[in-house]
C-alpha cells in the first residue's frame, strides 16, 4: 500500500523527481517588431507552450516542469500579455521546459519533421533548444490542491 501511495504521489506531482530526459529553451524571435506590428508570429504565445507539452505528454513525459511550476492535470497555461501565467505565477521568455523521460521520444517528439517544435523552428523562426540529460530534476507541486466536483463512488451506488 506505501508503494502505491508513493506511485501516486509522484504521478500527481506531490514529490520532488528526478530522471532521464529533456530541456527544452523556448524564446521570441529575434526579428525587430515595429511598434504597433500586428504580426506576432515571432512571439511565443501560451498555445505554442500548449502544443509543445502536449507533444512532450504523448511522448511518454512522465513528469513535467516549466519555468520551476510543476505541471498537473489541471495545471493552467495562460496569456498574460508579454508573459506566461503556469499555476498562477507569471513567466517570461526564455521558457525552459524539462521532462523527466525516454530522453530520446522526449527529444524526437519537439524535433522530428513535422512536429509543432520543428514548426514554430522553421515557419515562425522561434528559437527553441533542446538537449537530452541523463539526469533532470522536476520540482514538486507546491500550491494547494483545490478539489470542488469530483467524489469517490461508494460501492453499490
Amino acid at each position: 500500500l506505501e508503494s502505491d501511495i508513493e506511485k501516486f504521489r509522484n504521478l500527481s506531482g506531490f514529490n520532488d523527481l528526478k530522471g532521464p530526459g529533456i530541456i527544452i529553451r523556448i524564446q521570441d524571435s529575434n526579428e525587430e517588431f515595429d511598434i504597433g506590428d500586428n504580426d506576432s508570429s515571432g512571439l511565443v504565445h501560451d498555445a505554442d507552450i500548449q502544443n509543445i507539452l502536449n507533444d512532450l505528454k504523448v511522448a511518454g513525459a512522465e513528469a513535467i516542469d516549466i519555468g520551476g511550476q510543476r505541471l498537473i492535470l489541471n495545471s493552467p497555461v495562460r496569456c498574460g500579455g508579454p508573459i506566461i501565467r503556469v499555476n498562477k505565477k507569471n513567466l517570461v521568455s526564455p521558457f525552459i521546459i524539462k521532462a523527466i523521460g525516454d530522453s530520446k521520444k522526449l527529444y524526437a517528439a519537439i524535433n522530428a519533421p513535422g512536429t509543432y517544435g520543428r514548426y514554430l523552428k522553421d515557419a515562425r523562426d522561434l528559437e527553441i533548444e533542446s538537449e537530452e540529460r541523463e539526469f533532470i530534476i522536476v520540482p514538486r507541486y507546491n500550491e494547494k490542491l483545490e478539489i470542488k466536483y469530483i467524489k469517490s463512488i461508494e460501492e453499490g451506488e
